[in-house]
């Protein structure tokens, strides 16, 4: 069972650390690259020190939470999720994703090791699924806080 965007975006708001920094609706792909470029870019700018990884994901809030391998309790202790851009199929946020990790792979901090994408298979895309390219990071620029 897929769960409808809306009811994605709740959860990732209840959570509090996932931020939707999306392209303007209804962008292509050039801008589309572009937008996600200058998100990372303001992303480094702003919090460097910091470690990231890029990926793609059907559920940001349960990427994040889940218990099996979410984020939340990853042992790089991660504190943001920015979500840079959303579509109906998996595709294209694989191929951001690839083409995302393919320019900031060398960058210090950067902690992906594949090129990405590999988890991409041919989905049986149902009418409210929505697929996911994400960065997490943690920065060091300043003091962490605590959680609850």
């Amino acid at each position: 069972d897929s769960a409808t965007l809306s009811e994605i975006h709740s959860r990732c708001e209840s959570i509090g650390c996932i931020a939707f920094k999306l392209p303007p609706f209804g962008s292509l792909a050039g801008k589309a690259l572009k937008h996600c470029l200058d998100e990372l870019s303001r992303l480094f700018d702003k919090h460097s020190p910091l470690i990231f990884k890029i990926g793609w994901t059907h559920d940001a809030a349960w990427r994040w939470a889940n218990d099996l391998y979410g984020y939340a309790r990853s042992i790089d202790k991660w504190t943001n999720m920015d979500i840079l851009y959303i579509a109906k199929e998996p595709f294209s946020p694989a191929m951001l994703e690839a083409a995302l990790i393919e320019k900031y792979q060398r960058r210090e901090g950067c902690r992906n090791v594949q090129a990405g994408g590999e988890t991409t298979r041919v989905p049986s895309c149902g009418p409210d699924d929505h697929y996911m390219t994400y960065v997490v990071y943690r920065s060091f620029k300043y003091p962490p806080h605590r959680r609850p």
